[in-house]
């Protein structure tokens, strides 16, 4: 009957106190609240290279725009919308608030 004891004494502790649900919670919400803040870090981090990665895609354009026409530049970036709505993923040209263009040199800058 020893065996019966021993096994009974094991037993009875088959719930979690308060303290220990407590600490658990905790260490989740801290958790959670890490993973949070690197995946906001990872967001902004990410839209200011789709930013940069346009303002490159542009630049091109107006280049290869420029080989094109026998070096004159684009005399806006509106002489551009078919290729930028082409490369937009979401069919829109929501790029032009963010970029200034001066067609006298070609320039294109971005804002990001």
């Amino acid at each position: 009957m020893p065996d019966q004891a021993a096994h009974r004494q094991a037993g009875e502790r088959g719930a979690f106190s308060v303290l220990e649900l407590l600490v658990v919670l905790t260490i989740i919400g801290v958790l959670s609240s890490l993973v949070t803040y690197y995946v906001r870090g990872v967001s902004s981090q990410a839209a200011e290279t789709a930013c940069s990665q346009t303002v490159k895609i542009v630049q091109t354009a107006v280049g290869v725009y420029a080989a094109e026409h026998e070096q004159t530049n684009p005399p806006s970036l509106a002489a551009l919308v078919p290729q930028l709505l082409k490369t937009d993923p979401r069919g829109s040209l929501s790029v032009g608030e963010s970029l200034s263009y001066d067609s006298e040199t070609g320039d294109v800058t971005g804002r990001c």
